[in-house]
């Protein structure tokens, strides 16, 4: 479970990108938009358990770069695309590297002049054509909001593996409303869902305290409900509810 530091502040990051190849500007400018997960920072891949990303939508640019979450606004004049005054939360990871990672990321960012697109790869370069991050698109999340209210869900992956299967994780929608367990204390709050997108935030437990739980109960405790909380998509394949949260961690509940 992270333990965190939260500071805001705002970061004013002026970039500017410049596009190569040919096409006229605005078709380049929508072909960005999606989701875009990092695969490599200056030719290195990220460190383990670690992520970053990048949003491009509707002249927004959003992301979350390992420990904190960043955005801004984008406008496209001729071949460049500019990136204005970007906010950025202030957060302290205690995890090895992860805050020299990031700040390697923004730096990156602040170097960058081109970019080029290859299907579901995005390369953001340097004027001397390096590339210095790169990026695989992310698969879109869609879905009806109706089909969430009246549903009950248990928890069967945190991104690809058990969270505990000795312990019960679960999740359950009325229309402006969710609940559910986090294996010993129950949970509820207010939730906004659109197609595919999803914001859970202010999420309130239910009992003060779970008798007799140990260090490591409440470390599991807080890495659901945190993911929950940062849950930022969803789906509904096969019969089940899937999330992806801010960082990409993806869960994945039965009925």
């Amino acid at each position: 479970m992270k333990m965190k530091i939260w500071l805001f502040a705002y970061l004013a990051v002026a970039l500017t990108l410049t596009s190569c190849g040919a096409g006229d500007a605005a078709g380049r400018a929508a072909s960005l938009e999606g989701e875009w997960t990092l695969l490599t920072l200056n030719s290195a891949p990220l460190l383990a358990g670690s992520a970053i990303n990048a949003t491009f939508a509707e002249g927004k640019i959003t992301g979350y770069s390992g420990c904190n979450s960043y955005g801004g606004s984008y406008t496209v004049k001729g071949d460049s695309l500019e990136l204005g005054e970007i906010a950025m939360t202030l957060m302290a990871c205690p995890e090895e590297g992860i805050m020299e990672q990031e700040q390697a990321y923004m730096e990156a960012l602040s170097k960058v002049t081109k970019f080029r697109l290859d299907n579901d790869r995005l390369e953001l370069l340097d004027a001397s054509g390096t590339a210095l991050l790169v990026y695989a698109r992310m698969e879109p999340f869609t879905g009806d909001p109706a089909a969430l209210v009246g549903t009950e869900w248990h928890l069967v992956t945190f991104d690809g593996s058990p969270l505990d299967e000795t312990l019960s994780f679960t999740l359950a929608f009325t229309e402006n409303r969710y609940s559910g367990l986090a294996g010993c204390r129950h949970f509820e709050g207010e939730y906004q869902a659109g197609d595919g997108e999803i914001d859970l935030p202010m999420m309130a437990m239910i009992e003060e305290t779970c008798p007799d739980a140990d260090e490591a109960y409440w470390t599991l405790e807080g890495c659901f409900t945190d993911a929950v909380g940062r849950a930022r998509h969803w789906r509904i394949v096969d019969g089940r509810l899937e999330l992806r949260t801010q960082a990409g961690q993806v869960l994945v509940f039965g009925p």
